[in-house]
């Protein structure tokens, strides 16, 4: 009723036509009568209401929740660190992050090749796909998650598969070539952002 409203709708067409024949078209289709739009009362800055600011409680131990969805084709898992959101002001907040995403692509090369080859150790392999990102559900958090895509009846032995390679990372690290890889990858998006920059949105 208030932002969804044919008083603050736009119709934009591009390409290669006719423009006075595309505005007719788009007059016949959008036909409503500027009289018949109740226009939006404007409301001053100073008086909008404040934006809600939701808080979400620290819980103890390990929280778990399981949902069934008959459309859903494959069983999925997924892991939630939960975490206040840090702030991205300075140069050590952007390095920060710089060194999650290197942590998110170093990971993700590791769970590709367990998803393709199997366990280090040899074994049935486990995952359809799994990895981890950051996310953003709520402006109060910034959660890491794990996700994971077992094959059928993996599903206990591909989340101890994901914890297995978390603790493994936490003790070792990763090796040079996979920081190497990441960075790489890294580069890579950051030349292709700056190649498409007239075509993204600022």
């Amino acid at each position: 009723r208030k932002f969804y409203h044919p008083a603050v709708m736009a119709v934009a067409a591009v390409g290669d036509f006719d423009g006075s024949k595309v505005i007719e078209t788009i007059q016949e289709l959008f036909d409503i009568a500027p009289e018949a739009m109740d226009p939006l009362p404007r409301c001053p800055s100073v008086d909008a209401p404040e934006r809600p600011r939701y808080a979400v409680p620290d819980s103890e131990g390990v929280r778990v929740a399981s949902s069934t969805d008959p459309e859903l084709s494959f069983a999925t898992s997924m892991i939630d660190c939960k975490r206040p959101r840090a702030p991205l002001r300075t140069v050590a907040d952007v390095r920060r992050q710089f060194k999650e995403d290197l942590f998110h692509r170093a990971l993700g090369s590791r769970m590709l090749r367990l998803t393709v080859n199997g366990p280090l150790g040899g074994g049935p392999r486990d995952f359809f796909s799994a990895g981890t990102d950051t996310s953003d559900p709520l402006p109060c958090l910034r959660p890491i998650s794990a996700s994971i895509a077992p094959l059928p009846g993996r599903m206990r032995s591909a989340i101890k598969g994901m914890l297995q390679e978390l603790e493994r990372v936490r003790r070792f690290g990763f090796h040079a070539p996979e920081v190497h890889r990441a960075k790489r990858s890294m580069l890579a998006q950051f030349e292709e952002e700056f190649i498409e920059r007239e075509h993204r949105p600022s």
